[in-house]
């Protein structure tokens, strides 16, 4: 397909956009169609340049697959190459008139092609026109009339709006298409070509159509793609797309309008606080459109950011919020069948759109964009890659790509591609580098932190049985799930660790986090609590939004006690400050705050709780179906804490150290209390024997032990070891 670029200055990358819109559809589509000159298709070449090229004066060409000119003679015999403007030619514009556009600098065999030359017996076209289509009255002469010696190629368009005869017939570009396909031929109009007259469009449809150039894509939602194609084409209803940031909304929409053929008009409804002209501008050139172009199926009007109409905000409902709703419910009141315009609207908070607009008559379907699965990501990856012409990176790659991005949207993907790209290497390293750099974008913000640190089993000595409960009650529900789907069981929701401080309740979640695959939301229960009415509660309902949006997470909340006491405690006003935070912790791991009409959210979440007092704990929160797995993590015994001691000690130069003995001598000491003592020791090596000893030795570890005394007693274990959970 070809393009008749009339501008010398237009950029390479409009002439690409330009083809690129006449590929979508069949119906004529052009980007630029108001040009400030009018090209003769004369290209002057000087006498050294003709023979460097092999062409001849009076030869037809084709420059960089977009242009089409007949070659002249040029005085200056080196010149490179110059379109003459209206026929004529100033010396003191010699340079800028060179370049046909940024991509053709330099004229040579590999963007300069000799056509065929033949006269054109019958074309078909399409006009575009300055103002309604109805009321134009042209003839196939006329249109002969303006393409009279203009040469062509199959599927192609000519900007004509400075045209002494187009401009009485306020027409502006003509699209052609002929009976030969050969890219290789070129035919020139003449009084006896037939000339056919298609179809007519506007260039408001026209302008319209260009938001649909070059829309990259979305894959891996196919069901959801198709579920609201059908219900465009049926004009059954308007739709709300709710997703997250950055789950592809937007996206999703331009594909269906470049799809299916149908004019696109985008409105932020975040500036309708301050200004609602432009949101009654774009339906009255909805309106203007479909009046226009009865042959045109229809019109998509987008809303973007529905939740912030008026500007309010979520749980804001001041008068300019009230008066955007107020206009948007007009709108959606005064539109007909028979007006063709579909309305469309997305948001990220589907909680906080008005239930005025969440009716039927109005946004009368929603559709729920959520946080994509493996497959869905694979999917996406693979268009990403082939959008970004990345063709080095094999199939498994990308699968390992997939299953190491939980948690991402397809706006993440997109931006870990283009790290890739950057980086330039199909290496697994360097790939892992770039997913370690690119943070989930539902995890950006918000409470807690994201801990992408590598902890693996063999970094924490012993407590082989704790390791075996905790893979058990963590990694088998997000590894391997339908196993307890096939026995028809359902996994743990929640698990506890409780013991005393310092023996590693924190490194084990890290630990099983890092083989698990699965994202970990930390945050500490005094993090949570605030002390104003309600603020508690809602950071409670944010945090596991926010754990869904990276799903498959693990929530820790390390000091649970501190945010949810038991009810049955003395102190009647710190009762009644936790009793509501209790309830939306309860009612979130139930699942009730992430049903699907309100929440965009629904990702497999299992919390995980730490405390240091687990009889302060109240027992709803214990019972199975909730925090249904108890996990104490005593201190470590003998043999674990010989394994502890070499677990630190694999780093420490070290000589003739028995650490056996070592052990022995660490009763009640915990594994913090075991990496402290090491550290002590070193730095006693180091104050005794100079900053360049070389090793560490039994006796400076046997004479830090002398003083140095555990952090647990055997009243403290008593009270951990009498304690029953049921």
């Amino acid at each position: 397909m070809y393009v008749f670029i009339p501008l010398l200055f237009i950029s390479g990358k409009k002439m690409v956009e330009m083809r690129n819109c006449l590929d979508k559809t069949d119906n004529f589509q052009v980007t630029c169609v108001k040009p400030n000159d009018f090209s003769v298709q004369n290209l002057y070449l000087g006498e050294n340049s003709l023979r460097k090229l092999g062409l001849k004066i009076g030869d037809v060409v084709l420059i960089k697959k977009s242009l089409i000119c007949r070659i002249f003679l040029h005085k200056v015999k080196d010149i490179i190459g110059i379109i003459l403007e209206n026929g004529t030619f100033k010396d003191d514009n010699l340079y800028p008139s060179i370049y046909l556009n940024k991509q053709i600098q330099i004229l040579n065999n590999d963007n300069i092609k000799r056509l065929e030359l033949d006269t054109a017996e019958s074309i078909s076209v399409t006009l575009i026109v300055n103002r309604n289509k109805d009321k134009i009255d042209i003839d196939s002469e006329i249109i002969c009339d303006i393409l009279y010696n203009v040469f062509i190629v199959d599927n192609c368009t000519i900007n004509v709006e400075n045209h002494l005869t187009s401009k009485l017939y306020n027409l502006s570009a003509i699209h052609i298409k002929t009976k030969c396909s050969d890219n290789e031929k070129c035919f020139k109009v003449t009084r006896k070509t037939e000339i056919k007259i298609d179809k007519i469009f506007t260039t408001q449809y026209i302008s319209c159509m260009m938001s649909n150039v070059q829309v990259p894509p979305l894959a891996g939602v196919d069901k959801i793609y198709e579920n609201i194609k059908w219900n465009i084409e049926q004009r059954s209803q308007h739709i709300l797309i709710c997703g997250p940031t950055g789950g592809g909304k937007t996206c999703l929409v331009s594909n269906l309008s470049a799809n299916l053929n149908l004019p696109l008009l985008t409105v932020d409804c975040s500036d309708m606080g301050t200004n609602l002209q432009p949101f009654d501008d774009a339906f009255s050139l909805a309106r203007e459109i479909c009046k226009e172009n009865v042959e045109n199926p229809g019109v998509i009007v987008l809303l973007k950011n529905v939740d912030a109409a008026g500007g309010g905000g979520a749980g804001k409902k001041g008068i300019h919020q009230l008066q955007g709703v107020s206009r948007i419910q007009r709108i959606f009141d005064e539109i007909k069948p028979s007006d063709n315009i579909i309305i469309i609207g997305t948001t990220s908070q589907p909680a906080s759109v008005h239930n005025n607009l969440r009716r039927p008559g109005r946004f009368g379907l929603e559709i729920f964009l959520k946080v994509p699965t493996e497959d869905e990501r694979l999917a996406m990856i693979g268009s990403i890659l082939k959008h970004a012409n990345i063709n080095y990176i094999p199939k498994d790659v990308q699968k390992e790509i997939a299953i190491s991005t939980r948690g991402f949207l397809a706006a993440d993907l997109a931006l870990l591609i283009n790290r890739i790209k950057i980086a330039g290497s199909a290496d697994w390293s360097a790939i892992q580098q770039c997913i370690d750099q690119t943070i989930p974008s539902g995890l950006k913000l918000g409470l807690g932190w994201v801990n992408f640190e590598k902890v693996s089993w063999d970094s924490i000595g012993g407590m082989e049985e704790v390791k075996h409960k905790l893979t058990r009650a963590i990694d088998w529900p997000i590894r391997k799930p339908e196993s307890f789907k096939r026995l028809g069981i359902k996994p743990s929701k929640g698990v506890l660790l409780y013991g005393p401080p310092g023996c590693g309740k924190t490194r084990l979640v890290r630990a099983v986090a890092s083989n698990t695959g699965a994202t970990l939301l930390s945050v500490s229960g005094a993090e949570i609590f605030s002390p104003y009415v309600g603020d508690s509660e809602r950071a409670v309902v944010e945090l596991f939004r926010q754990a869904r949006l990276g799903a498959p997470t693990i929530l820790f909340i390390d000091e649970i006690d501190t945010l949810v006491s038991s009810r049955e405690s003395g102190d009647r006003q710190k009762t009644a400050s936790t009793h509501k935070v209790l309830s939306a912790l309860l009612t979130e791991m139930d699942g009730i705050g992430s049903k699907e009409q309100d929440s965009i959210a629904t990702g497999q979440v299992l919390v995980v709780g730490a405390t240091n007092r687990p009889g302060s704990l109240d027992s709803a929160l214990t019972r199975p179906g909730r925090l249904d797995t108890l996990l104490y993590i005593p201190p470590p015994d003998l043999p674990t804490r010989i394994k502890i001691l070499e677990t630190y000690l694999k780093k420490v130069p070290h000589s003739d150290l028995n650490i056996p003995l070592i052990a022995e001598k660490c009763d009640h000491f915990s594994g913090a209390d075991l990496e402290n003592l090491i550290k002590e020791s070193v730095l006693y090596l180091l104050s005794k024997e100079g900053l360049d000893s070389p090793e560490l030795r039994i006796d400076h570890v046997l004479a830090v032990l002398e003083d140095y005394r555990p952090s647990l007693t055997n009243l403290q274990l008593e009270e951990y070891e009498s304690l029953q959970f049921s």
